[in-house]
């Protein structure tokens, strides 16, 4: 049974996999207080802030996400508060533990190489290479679902490939051989990992389609895997039934993207753009020599362990990229790298397998300290790099400067969300007023549908609002530069028609933040 040698081996290991963690949390825990919360994080702190009705309606409806991650980050912001650092540490939690499931996947790999006793194999290089990769770095220390689903992904990855070794392991003859064969543990990270996966992103049923593609595959061209289809389709139908309450949502959300999203239609410089994230450890010029070395692992696990293991990985790091691509070419553009994240535990082994399956123990070697240098070379930039993506810290210490009294009138609505949060970290206290109505605003014109709660300026009648503002001597507006919420300008124009001079316009980058100070 696969469980005789699993956990010994695993026993012998402790300290390379505390080390393994403790190298990806010192790594996350440097910079995860560095920036306030952005825009998308401050949906996080808005949408673990609502009751659990709301969660499972209104979260879903002003946030394209399923809402899983937001339950969770509900009762840990109970725990251990909502400031930045501490709502960012439920990712980092993820992230680490992400960590420790590719270093077990690999350890999968090295047992069906027979070389499960090599202290440091597929499972440890993966596992460090992930560790400091500078994208999942990021999404660890981000108040989103991606490293959540990145955990899901892995849990994936792992359970696939048990079940690939069940396969390969003589059964012996029992009514039910998958019984015998592979650990409970694999039938039930399969099943967690496709609920993760599917509750915390809609793109990940791509993923989903990714892992039933490779079961079919298998049980048309491999007589040996169809003893595990009872188990495998059973847990297919547990996902669907548990999964079946976001249908409704996911199918509309999918039709309101086709009509309208922010994401353009990829050329081939846009698909390298996005993958050079995901694999190219931001360094544009590494993208496709990494994509050529995952390759290269791919072909070396197959020659190496096996093919059914080589087409397994296959299937989890290429075919979710394939289907995104496909989509974003012939329905609409979905490709953005974050929804390719699910891939990224799958991509990590074929790339540590294209060093620690190399013959030559000098190669081997010196292919993986070239990988090992290659990440740390590119989290060093990392780290010294600035990603700001919208400075809330210099907005909220010149709003209170310039107007502490003032009414803040804000477009678009949702930009309150992070500016509340950071206003809360400053104890700061704003009057703010979403334009053209307090964010969540549900039943007016949106501008993006994955986003209802965030309506459109345009054609909007703003007058009622501003005559509540009639005898205020100062008020502020917050907007940006270029906003598609409001092209035309139209909340500066009523502004002026409602007898307000412009007194100081300021703007802050990142982010065309801009502020406008009118009196009367």
């Amino acid at each position: 049974m696969s469980t005789s040698t699993a956990a010994p081996a695993e026993r012998r290991f402790p300290g390379l996999l505390l080390a393994l963690a403790g190298v990806a949390l010192i790594v996350r825990w440097s910079v995860i207080g560095r920036d306030a919360l952005w825009l998308d994080e401050g949906y996080s702190w808005w949408d673990a802030r609502q009751t659990w009705a709301a969660l499972w309606t209104l979260v879903p409806t002003c946030d394209p996400h399923p809402p899983l991650y937001f339950a969770l980050l509900h009762p840990w912001l109970l725990l251990v508060g909502d400031g930045t650092v501490a709502m960012r540490s439920l990712s980092t939690i993820f992230g680490i533990a992400t960590v420790v499931v590719v270093y077990l996947a690999g350890r999968v790999l090295d047992r069906a190489r027979g070389r499960g006793d090599r202290r440091f194999g597929i499972g440890a290089l993966a596992a460090l290479l992930f560790a400091v990769t500078p994208f999942q770095v990021y999404f660890s220390i981000e108040a989103r679902p991606y490293a959540l689903l990145c955990l899901g992904a892995s849990l994936l990855t792992l359970a696939c490939l048990s079940i690939v070794r069940a396969i390969e392991t003589p059964a012996r003859r029992l009514a039910f051989a998958w019984l015998d064969r592979a650990p409970p543990s694999a039938w039930a990270m399969l099943l967690a990992g496709a609920l993760i996966v599917v509750w915390s992103n809609n793109t990940a049923v791509l993923l989903l389609g990714a892992v039933s593609t490779a079961f079919i595959v298998a049980w048309i061209v491999d007589r040996d895997s169809r003893s595990l289809w009872v188990p495998i389709v059973a847990i297919g139908v547990v996902v669907a039934v548990l999964w079946a309450p976001d249908w409704p949502l996911l199918l509309e959300q999918a039709k309101e993207v086709t009509g309208d999203f922010w994401i353009q239609k990829p050329s081939f410089e846009g698909i390298t753009f996005e993958l050079h994230n995901l694999i190219g450890l931001d360094l544009l010029r590494l993208t496709w020599w990494m994509a050529a070395l995952i390759a290269g692992g791919l072909v070396l696990i197959g020659r190496r362990i096996g093919w059914r293991w080589a087409s397994m990985v296959a299937a989890l790091a290429i075919l979710p990229i394939i289907y995104n691509v496909v989509i974003s070419y012939t329905i609409n553009p979905i490709l953005i790298s974050r929804a390719l994240i699910g891939a990224a535990p799958a991509l990590a082994l074929a790339l540590a397998s294209a060093a620690m399956l190399l013959r030559t123990r000098s190669l081997r070697v010196a292919v993986a300290v070239a990988l090992i240098a290659v990440h740390g070379y590119a989290l060093s930039r990392f780290l010294g790099a600035d990603h700001v993506k919208e400075p809330w810290t210099p907005v909220v210490a010149r709003l209170a400067a310039i107007a502490p009294a003032a009414p803040i009138l804000v477009v678009p609505n949702e930009l309150v969300l992070p500016l509340a949060h950071e206003a809360k970290m400053q104890q700061v206290p704003f009057r703010v007023l979403g334009l053209p109505a307090d964010y969540p605003a549900t039943g007016v014109a949106a501008r993006y549908p994955s986003g209802k709660c965030a309506p459109s300026v345009v054609d909007q009648d703003l007058a009622p609002l501003l005559a509540r503002l009639a005898n205020e001597p100062t008020v502020v507006l917050l907007t940006r530069r270029n906003n598609t919420y409001d092209p035309r300008e139209a909340s500066v124009a009523a502004m002026r028609a409602a007898g307000f001079r412009l007194q100081s316009d300021d703007t802050f980058q990142p982010g065309d933040l801009r502020i406008l100070r009118f009196t009367h």
